[in-house]
């Protein structure tokens, strides 16, 4: 009888587990922090992996995830038309010290340069929508 209980509990537990955000959600927001202001798309991901993930106490949602980060274009050519965008007033500077950070973290990378990503995210729910906390 107790065994059936713990049993029944267990079930109980897991359907009523929290909301958690799917790994498309997870995909878009990591997505999300390499588009510019101005919607281009500087990086892809593939081979994306959420490798597990709990709820924790304030409700935010923590995971590890991998993928690979993949640079279509070389460092030289995102750069020009970097400067292209702020010269024409589509971007402000804030795009160029971004190349730059790129360039300081992956070097003069050409284009294709594929590199592998692996880190813990915190996701937190805002107007319904999961959102990675950058306060972490």
């Amino acid at each position: 009888m107790t065994r059936s209980l713990a049993v029944l509990a267990a079930i109980l537990a897991l359907g009523c587990a929290a909301p958690q955000p799917s790994s498309d959600d997870i995909r878009n927001e990591i997505l999300s922090l390499f588009i510019s202001p101005g919607g281009v798309e500087y990086l892809q991901l593939a081979n994306f992996e959420r490798r597990a993930g709990y709820i924790d106490r304030q409700g935010a949602y923590v995971t590890r995830v991998a993928y690979d980060l993949i640079f279509p274009r070389s460092y030289d050519d995102m750069m020009g038309e970097a400067r292209q965008l702020v010269a024409n007033g589509r971007e402000n500077d804030d795009l160029l010290l971004s190349m730059r950070a790129f360039r300081r973290q992956f070097g003069d990378f050409p284009a294709g340069h594929r590199t592998p990503m692996q880190h813990n995210l915190v996701l937190v729910q805002s107007d319904g929508e999961w959102k990675i906390d950058q306060s972490q």
